[in-house]
């Protein structure tokens, strides 16, 4: 069983996310101390980070990384970093700090050149591709720009995704999304065959 832990971060604070909707519920401090995060290293398999800051021109700053450093001390697993990722610099600024993986969703759609340049230097595997999707009117479609702008057909989005083969793919259903209510158990039967991760 592979067990991921999915962290929102903002400026110095941490979200959880519902349908897309964030809500702040502490800082660096408040998450160490109330979760023991030391200690969630040994219950977990891995960690992904991803900066849903919209402040541009980087959201990868020396306050993103001193941050996640005093969060990762002591614990050991591997982690990625995602989250608006739109430049060779930041690409390489992920990695130098010592992620094992780098998330992307959007820069998949609008910027392929630097998913290629990612794969390229450090491998297939360092390659993780996010899809966000909702159910309208029977139909999965894709959504970019935090769930705002309907992109294309599920299938048809996850088929050229698997043609140009990262090491991961993950699937955000956007209706599901921090509700307790589960998967969309459809959408395991329309993944069944992929044999991407």
């Amino acid at each position: 069983k592979r067990l991921i832990f999915i962290l929102f971060y903002h400026n110095g604070w941490f979200y959880l996310s519902r349908n897309f909707v964030l809500q702040k519920v502490g800082d660096i401090d408040w998450l160490i101390n109330k979760f023991n995060f030391k200690n969630i290293g040994d219950v977990i398999d891995e960690l992904v980070f991803i900066n849903v800051d919209r402040e541009r021109p980087s959201v990868f700053d020396d306050i993103f990384f001193r941050d996640i450093e005093k969060l990762l001390e002591n614990v050991y697993v591997p982690f990625t970093i995602g989250g608006g990722i739109s430049s060779i610099d930041e690409v390489n600024k992920c990695f130098n700090f010592g992620c094992d993986k780098v998330l992307f969703s959007t820069a998949f759609y609008n910027n392929i050149e630097l998913l290629d340049y990612t794969r390229n230097k450090y491998g297939n595997q360092a390659l993780l591709i996010n899809i966000d999707y909702k159910n309208i009117n029977n139909e999965k479609r894709v959504f970019h720009n935090n769930g705002k702008d309907d992109v294309d057909n599920l299938v048809n989005y996850l088929q050229k995704v698997v043609e140009f083969s990262p090491g991961e793919i993950c699937l955000t259903c956007i209706d599901n999304d921090g509700t307790g209510f589960g998967y969309d158990s459809a959408l395991i039967e329309l993944v069944k065959d992929i044999n991407i991760p």
